[in-house]
């Protein structure tokens, strides 16, 4: 048995009748949301933050805190800094 062309997923159905193509699709969705979740939840916490802030400034005043302590002049390192600026870009990009 050859295995279905992506045209054929549309009109291949499941053992159950349900078509496959809807679980693969899902299964890769929610495994990008789960990605996705987790960074921003490692990104909220690199920043002090609870929750996604309601504004920018918030956000912005946040980033500013932690910058300050994680830099290398002021007697932070470098690998937390380039943290802290990560979790800034990834978190200004959920809204």
């Amino acid at each position: 048995m050859a295995f279905p062309r992506p045209e054929d997923y549309k009109t291949h159905e499941g053992p159950r009748g349900s078509p496959t193509d809807w679980t693969r699709k899902a299964k890769r969705i929610t495994g990008a949301v789960r990605a996705h979740d987790s960074k921003v939840a490692k990104s909220l916490k690199t920043l002090g933050l609870e929750d996604i802030p309601k504004s920018e400034r918030d956000l912005k005043r946040a980033y500013r805190k932690a910058a300050i302590k994680t830099h290398p002049d002021q007697g932070g390192s470098n690998e937390a800094f380039l943290e802290v600026q990560a979790a800034f870009e990834v978190l200004s990009n959920v809204k």
